[in-house]
């Protein structure tokens, strides 16, 4: 509980305007099977993924008032350049 009393604290002086939150998700454009088929006596499942399945990540910021930021979508680089 010491946590929560802490945070009110310190975020006391702050409007919630100037507060933020920030998710990030991945997601593929084939999920593929839902089901993997292995031997009873396997200790640990690996799925093999076909590696032309495309993924993007999906960012969404919003303010603690309710202000939503507009969501940022990045796709895969067609091309890879070096700094």
């Amino acid at each position: 509980m010491s946590f929560y009393n802490n945070i009110r604290e310190v975020l006391s002086d702050i409007e919630d305007v100037n507060l933020y939150n920030y998710d990030e998700t991945n997601i593929q454009d084939d999920p593929g099977a839902k089901k993997d088929v292995v031997s009873r006596r396997a200790k640990r499942v690996e799925r093999v993924q076909n590696h032309s399945r495309t993924f993007m990540s999906l960012m969404v910021c919003g303010s603690a008032n309710g202000d939503l930021l507009l969501p940022m979508v990045v796709h895969k680089a067609q091309n890879l350049y070096e700094i």
